[in-house]
């Protein structure tokens, strides 16, 4: 084993034994992180989801992903659990088998199509993130080209 390898299994083992699951990318990966740590705990205070740009209410759990990018630096991600679910279903359902980039998500449901859409935003609605007029437009003449 390198030096390097023998040091990220350390830190595999540290933030395990702390309850973390952290997990290792190779370096130099586009837009991967060297090393991220996901977490699913409970909110002590209220927080905005990075995707919707909702409230995630206190007591409620969600998901933290924290890591080290090559081209930004460390950087901290919080996600609703109805954004969470809404990425790892837009990740089978459009078969890319990928997450969006972390604030994209509504983006990426609108290139998408309607249906990805309509989901993203009733979750903008339920969580009190800003809804655009297009996208409301957009939702609006699909319904009524679908009568």
């Amino acid at each position: 084993m390198t030096n390097e390898e023998i040091k990220q299994a350390g830190e595999v083992m540290i933030a395990a034994a702390n309850g973390a699951s952290m997990q290792f990318r190779k370096k130099g990966s586009e837009n991967l992180p060297n090393f991220q740590t996901v977490t699913n705990p409970k909110a002590r205070k209220e927080h905005k989801c990075c995707e919707c740009r909702g409230v995630i209410q206190k007591g409620e759990r969600y998901q933290s992903y924290s890591g080290h990018w090559n081209d930004s630096g460390f950087g901290e991600f919080k996600t609703c659990s109805d954004c969470e679910q809404l990425r790892d279903d837009f990740s089978v359902g459009t078969c890319s088998g990928e997450w969006p980039a972390f604030g994209d998500l509504s983006s990426d449901c609108s290139d998408a199509g309607d249906e990805w859409l309509d989901r993203m935003v009733s979750i903008k609605i339920k969580r009190g993130g800003k809804v655009m007029d297009w996208m409301l437009e957009r939702l609006k003449e699909a319904k009524e080209a679908n009568k």
